[in-house]
């Protein structure tokens, strides 16, 4: 797949309970941390989008910003809200608190997508739906899970088609799985803060 047929997305309308405080303004090395997202995702694709639940303080350069579109909390509202507002077939989501998101990676991750609804990276038997693509046909089986009240980004898989990023490709790009990395507490941050994104 072409870049310029992704929109890339960052996530920052979490509540970042575990954190105590907006986990997308705190400063990194005098930035904020999704700027840090939002350039991994820049290196990428033409347009990248930041979707948060309304009014922030985020100060972002060279991004859109959406509001959720509807009601509820959780990723997948977000998700949801990217794929509305985007002009392109796919998005590529990356979770606000992921600062260390390979561009590299993101690149071969559009490459090797083959016209699945959503392409996920499986590590061991985790996923890892908050850096993964998800194409225009979600929206509606998206919606769906939302107005049964299923707020789960898994609930969308077992009615799209999925296709799974393998954990030896992606080690060749990124061995440590760096950009796997969020951020939720205090603990994290400190780490954070002695590895500092490049």
């Amino acid at each position: 797949m072409n870049p310029g047929c992704v929109t890339g997305v960052v996530l920052a309308g979490g509540k970042s309970a575990r954190m105590g405080t907006d986990k997308a303004s705190l400063m990194v090395d005098g930035r904020q941390m999704i700027v840090y997202a939002v350039d991994a995702l820049r290196e990428v694709f033409p347009d990248v989008v930041v979707v948060t639940k309304g009014p922030s303080n985020l100060q972002i350069v060279g991004a859109r910003t959406a509001w959720d579109c509807i009601d509820g909390n959780g990723p997948l509202v977000g998700i949801y809200t990217a794929l509305s507002v985007c002009e392109t077939p796919y998005c590529f989501v990356v979770a606000c608190d992921m600062p260390f998101a390979n561009p590299a990676l993101i690149e071969w991750m559009v490459s090797a997508c083959d016209a699945q609804d959503v392409f996920v990276p499986r590590i061991g038997s985790y996923l890892e739906p908050l850096f993964a693509l998800y194409s225009k046909q979600c929206a509606a089986p998206i919606r769906e899970c939302l107005v049964r009240g299923d707020y789960r980004v898994s609930s969308l898989f077992a009615h799209v088609k999925v296709g799974y990023a393998d954990e030896t490709e992606i080690r060749t790009i990124d061995p440590e799985l760096r950009s796997f990395t969020n951020i939720n507490t205090r603990e994290d941050l400190r780490y954070l803060l002695k590895q500092k994104p490049s």
